[in-house]
């Protein structure tokens, strides 16, 4: 199966992969960042991480749908993310002005959500 890509797509992934391959300062942060948390949640209890995960997949679903409802399904025309970067300015202010709070606040939320 062959599949023939418009110049235009062919560029778009080529920026695609360049990301992937090389993340910015964001990322690179945010693994460091991560790592301490990854280390810590290793120490709970093992009935805990199947929780932890059912919650983390629930959020980033609720999140997909999020984004997902905020697409144009205009063909041609630009995609604006003023609502993406107005969700995660808000989140990170909230997660920034509570802390290690805000976490597990969330967490709690999630949880009596589902």
């Amino acid at each position: 199966m062959t599949t023939n890509f418009s110049e235009h797509d062919l560029k778009e992934l080529q920026v695609a992969k360049n990301l992937l391959e090389n993340p910015g300062v964001a990322a690179k942060a945010t693994n460091f960042i991560g790592m301490p948390i990854e280390k810590g949640l290793a120490l709970l209890p093992k009935s805990w991480d199947a929780r932890i995960g059912d919650i983390t997949r629930s959020a980033l679903l609720k999140a997909s749908d999020a984004a997902i409802f905020t697409m144009k399904d205009i063909p041609g025309e630009e995609s604006s993310n003023t609502w993406h970067k107005l969700g995660v300015a808000v989140t990170g202010g909230v997660g920034g002005f509570f802390g290690i709070a805000a976490m597990a606040i969330e967490l709690l939320l999630l949880c009596c959500a589902q």
